[in-house]
């Protein structure tokens, strides 16, 4: 598997990639380490579609590994990530800082779901690198059970998202975050009204009433 994604880099016309390892139990650090040297040269790519939904091996070291490559990919327009259930933390600022690059593109989307690392600062760092990019109309972002995560953070995201305003889909999943209350929603819901072009929204949290009951509920996440 590492040769052949370390062999990407001879595809210097490729425009399309996406790359699947859904549930596999051999990706780890240094299969993205592979890839990141396969693709870091791909000046062509518009789209890259990568899916490590459930690959136990990865950590900040591959997640970092992919952000070096990705500064590079200035002509991508569509970038999907699905990195779930890892311990992130160390590699976001890195990632971040690569995705502030990425200023062509037009949809994102980001699956960070069950990263129990993941917290307000990470939120807030993401937040601020949302709002440099300028072109973005679709914005989806998987935070589902990402336990840390707060008011605070969902209030930091929700002043950078209103400034966004060529938004046209958001897709936003907090699903299982327990320490997001009612208040944290009703400040959200208030700055996404500022986007005059949103057409499409969807919105995954604890129901209503969920929000309003003790933060210190003990009930367990799931994937969806």
């Amino acid at each position: 598997t590492q040769n052949l994604l370390l062999s990407l880099q001879t595809l210097i016309n490729l425009s399309h990639l996406d790359l699947n390892f859904s549930s596999c139990q051999h990706p780890d650090n240094n299969t993205l380490q592979s890839l990141a040297q396969g693709i870091a040269n791909l000046k062509n790519l518009s789209s890259l579609r990568l899916n490590f939904f459930q690959c136990p091996g990865i950590d900040g070291e591959g997640f970092t590994s992919l952000a070096n490559a990705l500064r590079n990919l200035t002509s991508l327009n569509t970038f999907e990530l699905n990195l779930t259930q890892q311990s992130l933390k160390s590699g976001l600022p890195q990632f971040a800082g690569a995705l502030s690059c990425l200023t062509n593109l037009s949809k994102l989307s980001l699956n960070f779901s069950q990263s129990h690392d993941l917290g307000d600062e990470e939120v807030q760092v993401l937040s601020e690198t949302f709002t440099k990019l300028k072109h973005l109309n679709s914005l989806e972002l998987n935070l589902r059970c990402c336990l840390q995560i707060t008011d605070l953070g969902l209030n930091e995201l929700a002043s950078h998202l209103c400034t966004l305003q060529s938004l046209k889909k958001l897709g936003l999943n907090f699903f299982g975050c327990r320490n997001i209350t009612l208040e944290g929603f009703d400040h959200l819901k208030a700055n996404l009204a500022r986007l005059k072009f949103l057409k499409e929204t969807s919105l995954n949290f604890p129901s209503t009433q969920k929000l309003q009951q003790d933060s210190s509920d003990k009930s367990t996440c799931s994937l969806m």
